[in-house]
């Protein structure tokens, strides 16, 4: 959501903007009753806005769970909303197409489904109780976004408040891993350019600050590639990453095809010591002379 948020900021020149929303938030302990921590997240804005909407609309206010975009470039987001009785809060799951945020309403799963987005309606402050397992899905690189806007319902809200400004991001995961460069590309001339033809490295960093070994797992999707790298004893296909010495990669046309030919590397990064996993993607791209 934060190529959404960015994609959507481009955009708010079109619209009424408030500027870069304020969003306070404050702890208290948890109880027998609602355990862990409680969470109050307040909007100042929301006051302003709540004063100047029109007839029939009101001011919606929306946590978002956001999650990496999935393989379809997708983006999953659990909406935060309180639990009908009793303590702590229900995450209701959408998946969010960062190429309809362009207009409202924002299509999310099923076009003008609306249950469970908002958290609050006209009101700028809101208390979450018992966010353990809501936030126990977050994974590195995914984050926690505050988002306020008016509309005469939640979806036309979303992409008003995205297409506005009204947008803060208050949590985020620490990635485990780096992956650079994201892109390899070179020329082949058929029949001239030696065979099997080196397309490029790109290097594996290790960003667990607890001094653990990362465990990264490249794959490519067209076996007209192959893939070298030191791999770790008893693991033929991973390679061990500790912190501070990158692992490279280095990506080889085989030939076996004629170009142009394009792959995608997918790096799946893990470790022993921590439940944190994360994805990255490289690019590669042989293109005919």
């Amino acid at each position: 959501m934060r190529l959404l948020f960015a994609t959507a900021l481009l955009l708010c020149h079109a619209m009424n903007a408030w500027g870069d929303m304020t969003v306070n938030v404050s702890t208290t302990p948890g109880s027998a009753s609602s355990p862990g921590t409680n969470y109050t997240i307040s909007v100042p804005s929301v006051t302003q806005m709540v004063a100047s909407k029109s007839a029939g609309q009101h001011v919606y206010l929306f946590i978002g769970l956001v999650h990496q975009p999935n393989a379809s470039g997708l983006i999953p987001v659990g909406f935060v909303s309180q639990n009908s009785s009793g303590p702590g809060v229900t995450v209701t799951d959408y998946t969010v197409n960062p190429g309809n945020i362009t207009a409202p309403p924002v299509n999310v799963n099923a076009a003008g489904s609306t249950s469970g987005m908002s958290i609050a309606t006209d009101q700028g402050t809101v208390t979450v109780a018992d966010t353990a397992a809501a936030l126990g899905t977050l994974m590195p690189g995914d984050n926690v976004t505050v988002v306020a806007g008016v509309g005469s319902n939640p979806n036309e809200a979303l992409a008003n408040g995205i297409l506005s400004g009204n947008t803060a991001t208050v949590y985020a995961k620490p990635d485990i891993m780096r992956v650079t460069p994201t892109a390899l590309s070179i020329g082949h001339t058929v029949g001239t350019t030696p065979c099997p033809q080196t397309v490029g490295t790109f290097d594996i960093y290790n960003l667990f600050t607890d001094g653990s070994t990362l465990e990264a797992l490249p794959t490519i999707d067209n076996s007209n590639f192959r893939l070298e790298y030191a791999t770790m004893l008893g693991s033929p296909d991973v390679t061990a990453v500790p912190f501070g010495a990158p692992s490279t990669v280095t990506v080889v046309f085989l030939c076996t095809a004629q170009p142009p030919q394009t792959a995608t590397v997918t790096v799946k990064g893990s470790s022993l010591s921590s439940p944190s996993k994360q994805t990255k993607t490289v690019s590669v791209t042989v293109s005919r002379n």
